[in-house]
């Protein structure tokens, strides 16, 4: 089982899937159009996507998990329909806001749950790979290591922010 330290330092490479950090970030797909257009090719499937600075930055990286509810398609849409409920965090309102200039990429995963756990088990590793400027800003909450398995094998370890409810879930 990899794990990894809260302080940066990895005592490991982690492997997700069974594949390396490396390997996936070598999987990211430009999507034409970006953030400006409907995407129905995304809508079946899940993992990652990142909003890219023409200067080549990760601005933002997020997730589309919801496999049997649109997968990357909706939670892509959600920066540049009409309502607001992406644009209530500041990297919702940034791609909002420069979505003609920001390059859409994804990183897809696969279209069933576990596909889905393997998205969230990256995104935590490729946050803290690129420390992207318009993620979650202001006070970090306490990380807990959260293993995901598959049966008889761990696919990933993946550090999960505990809200202050969960911890009292976990001491009672």
């Amino acid at each position: 089982m990899t794990k990894m330290k809260l302080n940066n330092r990895r005592t490991a490479e982690p492997v997700v899937a069974g594949k390396s950090l490396e390997q996936w970030e070598g999987e990211w797909k430009p999507v034409k159009g970006g953030f400006g257009v409907p995407h129905p090719e995304l809508r079946d499937v899940v993992g990652l996507f990142r909003a890219v600075s023409r200067d080549g930055e990760v601005r933002f990286i997020g997730v589309g998990t919801e496999h049997a509810n649109g997968g990357l398609r909706k939670r892509v849409a959600d920066f540049t329909r009409p309502s607001a409920s992406a644009r209530e965090h500041h990297g919702g309102e940034y791609i909002h806001d420069h979505q003609n200039e920001l390059r859409l990429e994804v990183l897809v995963t696969g279209s069933d749950k576990h596909a889905g756990l393997v998205a969230e088990a990256l995104k935590d590793l490729l946050l803290e790979l690129h420390a992207p400027k318009e993620n979650a800003r202001g006070p970090r909450r306490r990380k807990v290591v959260v293993p995901i398995q598959r049966p008889s094998s761990v696919v990933a370890v993946r550090e999960a922010e505990a809200s202050p409810n969960e911890h009292r879930r976990q001491a009672a």
